[in-house]
C-alpha cells in the first residue's frame, strides 16, 4: 500500500512537470505522458497545485474582465447622459428622456427623407382642342400699353412695349413689372417664336401667360367655345386641370367693343372662373377679373373712355 501510494505521489509530481513545463522545455516528457495515457486510458493524471490555483484565479478574474468590456462602458455612458438630461416642466426625467429621444428620431427621419428623396420637379403638358382663328396679330411697333393690377389694397403697374427686330420674324413684345422684365417674339398668328421655331400652343406663349395678349384672343367671336387640358406630373402623381373658354357675347368696356370670355378651371372637384374682356379690333385685353384680382388697361395707343362702360 505504501509502495502504491508512493507511485501515485510520483505520478502527481510528473503530471505537474508535464503540464506546467513539459510543453515548453521538455518535449520528450510530453510524449511520455501521451504514451502513458495510451497504455492506460482510464487512468486520470491529476493536475498539479499550481494549475489548480491558476484555474481558480482565472474563474475569479472572469467577472472582472467582463465588467471592463464594451457593453458595460456603453451602459455607463448612457446612464451618464440620462442623468444629465434636462427635465421638462410637468414631466419627470424618464418622460423627458423619452421625449428627447423621440424628437431626435423624428429629426433624423426628416433629414434622411430630405437627403434621399429626389426633388419633385413638376412636368407640364398641354392638350388643346383645334382652334380656328379669325384675325391676325394687330400689334404695331412703337405701341405701348399699361395695366393696373389690383389685389385688395395693393396695386401694381405692368407695362408693355411693341417693337421690331431683325432677330424676330414677327413682333417683339417686352413686359416690365415690379418683378423684372421679359421679351417675347410673337408671329403674325399670335404664337411664340422660340429659337426660330413657332410653338403651336394657343393657351399662352409657350406655357407663359402675359396680360396684354394670348394666341386664343385671335379666335374669339360671339359663339367662341374652346377647351384646354393641362396635365401636371410630380412625384408619380398625375393631375388633370381642364379649362373651358366660352363667349358671353359683346360688351362695351371703356368705350371699346369687347368680347366677354368666361374661363373656367376644374381642380380637385372645385371650379374657378375668370372673366376676360378682349378688344374686338386690336385683340388685346381691356380688363379681367381673377377672383379678388382685377386688371384694367389704363394706357393704350387708342382712346379709353371710362365713363362709357
Amino acid at each position: 500500500m505504501a509502495h502504491g501510494g508512493g507511485k501515485k505521489e510520483g505520478e502527481g509530481k510528473l503530471s505537474c512537470f508535464w503540464n506546467g513545463w513539459g510543453g515548453v522545455f521538455v518535449k520528450g516528457k510530453k510524449k511520455s505522458k501521451a504514451r502513458a495515457q495510451q497504455k492506460n486510458p482510464a487512468r486520470k493524471i491529476p493536475a498539479c497545485p499550481a494549475e489548480q490555483a491558476k484555474a481558480a484565479q482565472e474563474k475569479q478574474d472572469a467577472p472582472s474582465a467582463a465588467s471592463n468590456g464594451f457593453l458595460p462602458k456603453m451602459l455607463s455612458a448612457f446612464n451618464s447622459i440620462y442623468q444629465k438630461t434636462p427635465v421638462i416642466p410637468f414631466l419627470d426625467r424618464q418622460a423627458s428622456a423619452i421625449f428627447f429621444i423621440c424628437m431626435a428620431v423624428f429629426i433624423f427621419l426628416v433629414v434622411y427623407v430630405f437627403l434621399t428623396t429626389p426633388p419633385l420637379i413638376p412636368q407640364f403638358s398641354f392638350s388643346e382642342a383645334p382652334l380656328s382663328k379669325n384675325a391676325v396679330l394687330a400689334l404695331l411697333p412703337g405701341e405701348s400699353y399699361s395695366y393696373e393690377v389690383k389685389d385688395g389694397q395693393n396695386s401694381e403697374i405692368v407695362r408693355y412695349g411693341v417693337s421690331q427686330s431683325s432677330d424676330c420674324a414677327g413682333k417683339v413684345v417686352s413686359e416690365t413689372s415690379g418683378v423684372g422684365s421679359n421679351s417675347f417674339c410673337i408671329s403674325q398668328l399670335g404664337n411664340l417664336i422660340s429659337n426660330g421655331t413657332i410653338l403651336q400652343t394657343n393657351a399662352g406663349l409657350g406655357g407663359i401667360s402675359i396680360l396684354l395678349f394670348s394666341p386664343w384672343m385671335l379666335a374669339v367671336s360671339d359663339d367662341f367655345s374652346w377647351n384646354v387640358e393641362t396635365r401636371v406630373n410630380a412625384g408619380g402623381m398625375d393631375v388633370s386641370i381642364p379649362t373651358s373658354f366660352r363667349s358671353q357675347g359683346k360688351k362695351t368696356i371703356a368705350g371699346r367693343e369687347a368680347y366677354e370670355i368666361l374661363v373656367q378651371n376644374e381642380l380637385a372637384g372645385k371650379s374657378m372662373s375668370s372673366t376676360f374682356f378682349v378688344d374686338s379690333e386690336k385683340r388685346v385685353l381691356l380688363s379681367a377679373v381673377f377672383g379678388n384680382v382685377t386688371v384694367t388697361l389704363i394706357n393704350a395707343p387708342f382712346s379709353l373712355n371710362r365713363t362709357a362702360g
